[in-house]
C-alpha cells in the first residue's frame, strides 16, 4: 500500500487539467470584471452625452426660464429639458424621477447670490438678475455582475453640466 501511495504522489496525469481549471476561473473572473466596468463606463459616457444634449437644448431653444418667466412657463421648460435628456439616453425608457435626473434654473443676482428661477416666490424682488444658468444633474445606480469584496455590488454613476443661457 505504501508503494502505491508513493507512485500516486509522483504521478502527473491530470495536473494540466487542474492548473487550467484554477487559472481559467481566475481569468474568467477578471474578464467579466473588465467587461462589467467597461459597460459601466459606456453607460456613464451615454449619461454625459445626454446631459450635454439637455443643456444644449436649453441653450439653443431658449426655453421659458429666467426671472421674467411665469412659474407655469418655467415648469414646462424644465420638463422639456428633462424630456430631451431622457430621449438622448439610450438605456432609459421613461423619466427616472427627480432623485436621479435634476434640472434646475439658477438666477445669478448682482449681489453674488444665486436663487432658483423656477418658482416665482424664490426670486426676491430686490434681486437684479445678471445671468441665468441651467444645470442638469444625472445620477444612476449601476449593478455589477460580480459582487467584488469590499464593494456593495453597485456603482453610482453621476454626471452634471451647467450652461449659461443669457
Amino acid at each position: 500500500m505504501l508503494k502505491n501511495l508513493l507512485r500516486l504522489s509522483r504521478a502527473q496525469e491530470g495536473s494540466v487539467i487542474v492548473e487550467f481549471t484554477i487559472y481559467g476561473v481566475i481569468l474568467t473572473a477578471l474578464l467579466i470584471g473588465v467587461l462589467d466596468f467597461g459597460l459601466a463606463y459606456s453607460r456613464e459616457m451615454s449619461m454625459t452625452n445626454a446631459v450635454r444634449a439637455g443643456t444644449q437644448f436649453a441653450l439653443v431653444r431658449h426655453p421659458g426660464v429666467g426671472p421674467d418667466a411665469t412659474v407655469s412657463d418655467a415648469s414646462i421648460s424644465v420638463q422639456q429639458i428633462r424630456d430631451s435628456v431622457v430621449d438622448a439616453t439610450p438605456f432609459l425608457s421613461s423619466d427616472p424621477g427627480t432623485t436621479q435626473l435634476a434640472v434646475d434654473v439658477i438666477c445669478d443676482c448682482d449681489d453674488g447670490s444665486q436663487v432658483s428661477c423656477v418658482s416665482a416666490q424664490s426670486t426676491p424682488g430686490s434681486c437684479k438678475v445678471d445671468a441665468v444658468f441651467v444645470e442638469v444633474q444625472f445620477n444612476v445606480p449601476y449593478d455589477l455582475t460580480l459582487k467584488l469584496p469590499g464593494m456593495n455590488g453597485q456603482l453610482n454613476l453621476s454626471t452634471d453640466h451647467t450652461v449659461r443661457i443669457n
